[in-house]
């Protein structure tokens, strides 16, 4: 199925973000999910997902996974699921955040549904940076 263009914009706001706040401005080292990626430029599959962008930052090795949803792409049990395992996989590396990029009128949504998975799942120590103010 073909990425909507709510998708791409969220995806390219999302690798700026991560660019900015973990490169130093420079997104040449971050592996994304696109159709128009090149081979061996997307993240690795991570629990059966791929996320949207994936870097490990060179200054301190932080990994950072980043996923983007549109707002008729978040409440389903996909979305969950994966949310789930990155969530897991960012607490069994240690020196990681998950990074969301959503619409502005999700970002309580999207808050509430982490918030429910990271206690459910004893995961409350993972950092998640939800990135505020982006279109929808």
């Amino acid at each position: 199925m073909p990425e909507s263009k709510c998708h791409v914009r969220l995806v390219n706001h999302l690798i700026a973000w991560i660019a900015k706040e973990y490169l130093g401005g420079n997104a040449a080292g971050v592996l994304w999910d696109s159709a128009s990626a090149q081979r061996g430029t997307v993240p690795p599959p991570i629990c059966g997902y791929r996320p949207d962008a994936y870097v490990i930052a060179p200054r301190d090795g932080q990994l950072v996974l980043g996923e983007a949803k549109s707002p008729w792409d978040l409440e389903n049990r996909h979305t969950i699921a994966q949310f789930l395992a990155f969530l897991t996989h960012c607490r069994t590396h240690g020196n990681a955040v998950l990074a969301l990029a959503v619409p502005w009128h999700c970002v309580p949504l999207t808050s509430n549904m982490v918030q429910h998975l990271k206690q459910k799942h004893g995961l409350e120590a993972v950092e998640v940076a939800i990135i505020r103010d982006l279109p929808g």
